[in-house]
């Protein structure tokens, strides 16, 4: 939106795209370094090759460094899907079919109830998924 020139914004366009797709080797490299790291593993314990890769390569004194890396991405990536979602439902929902007359102050108190009960419910879930089967 910024560019000099259409040719410009295209080529940075066509750049952006580019680069998205090295994204899949970030994501499937390590899965395969440590299947062939860990032949053992097996399909059964798939979910342990990750965290026993990081053991492995990393040093022990940067492992607490990475583990609070994680946590903080882990998280980033939560309060940013519960943040669209209580928009979403401020904005589209509440404002949108329930309450076409709400204030702003109305439509955000809304969002952070929402967003109280979709964390609530997300953090009583999140212990039922662990162990699933993949079949």
């Amino acid at each position: 939106m910024s560019a000099s020139s259409l040719a410009e914004g295209q080529k940075g366009v066509l750049t952006t795209g580019l680069l998205k797709l090295f994204g899949p080797l970030f994501l499937v490299l390590p899965g395969l370094i440590a299947f062939a790291m860990f032949p053992d593993l097996g399909a059964a314990n798939a979910d342990q090759a990750y965290g026993q890769l990081v053991n492995a390569v990393l040093p022990t004194a940067l492992s607490g460094f990475f583990a609070a890396a994680m946590l903080g991405a882990i998280l980033s990536s939560y309060n940013s899907a519960l943040n669209s979602t209580c928009t979403l439902f401020s904005l589209g929902l509440f404002r949108g079919m329930i309450r076409q007359d709400a204030t702003d102050r109305e439509a955000v108190a809304s969002g952070k109830m929402f967003g109280w009960i979709i964390a609530v419910f997300s953090m009583g879930a999140a212990p039922l998924l662990m162990g699933q089967e993949t079949k």
